[in-house]
């Protein structure tokens, strides 16, 4: 989950480090297929995409990804196949007769007639999600629909100094609207061991101010007192 130094992380990168575990990122209905590329995307563009799996490349989901300065490229199945041999790194969406919600998954390998997916609820349902958590499979692949590319090398991240997943050290940490302890308003607070994405460390009013933007898109600010590497 470290967002590096240099840029955030590569898709690939992100799922690849939860095989064995479940992501839950919307806390609901358990691991499902789509919490694992909504995870991914958002840690590797800043964007939260929404709906089901088969919404993944729906047009708002596109141009929430392009606000955050990314440009992805859908490649839409046809006729029963993806135009191009899905790569690494590829987000693909495909529709399996399971009442519209889609499955979505992201690329290891590829060839024409097989993917090596890491995916989350493979054999699950959209209620009652499978307790495996996020899975490698090589298979065929199921009724093709779309194939999201998300550049990443292209477009670094700004991370500024002191980038980097940190864990709290204070029974409570809270999270401030502003990097101030006197003008800044509370609007969150993290617990004890705890991860957090830091971009940026900056310096307010003497003290270390760690930067994260938060899924409504705010800029967030935490005393780097009680945050370790």
């Amino acid at each position: 989950e470290n967002q590096g130094e240099e840029e955030m992380s590569k898709i690939y990168d992100l799922v690849a480090a939860k095989l064995g575990q479940v992501v839950d990122f919307d806390g609901m209905y358990g691991g499902q297929c789509a919490d694992l590329s909504t995870y991914a995307v958002y840690w590797a563009t800043g964007a939260r995409i929404t709906g089901n799996a088969i919404n993944t490349v729906d047009a708002n989901n596109i141009n929430a990804i392009k606000a955050k300065g990314v440009t992805p490229q859908v490649f839409m199945a046809s006729g029963g196949y993806y135009p191009i041999i899905p790569q690494k790194g590829d987000i693909l969406v495909e529709n399996p007769n399971n009442g519209g919600f889609g499955h979505v998954l992201i690329v290891e390998s590829a060839t024409a007639t097989t993917v090596t997916a890491i995916e989350q609820n493979y054999d699950g349902s959209a209620q009652t999600a499978s307790a495996k958590g996020v899975e490698r499979r090589t298979r065929a692949y199921l009724t093709p629909y779309a194939i999201l590319r998300i550049p990443d090398a292209s477009t670094p991240f700004p991370s500024g100094q002191g980038a980097g997943t940190y864990k709290v050290t204070a029974s409570a940490l809270n999270v401030r609207d502003y990097p101030s302890t006197k003008k800044g308003k509370v609007v969150a607070a993290y617990s004890f061991g705890q991860s957090v994405n830091i971009s940026e460390v900056i310096t307010s009013e003497g003290m270390k101010w760690g930067t994260y933007t938060s899924y409504s898109g705010a800029k967030r600010y935490i005393s780097m007192d009680y945050l370790k590497k």
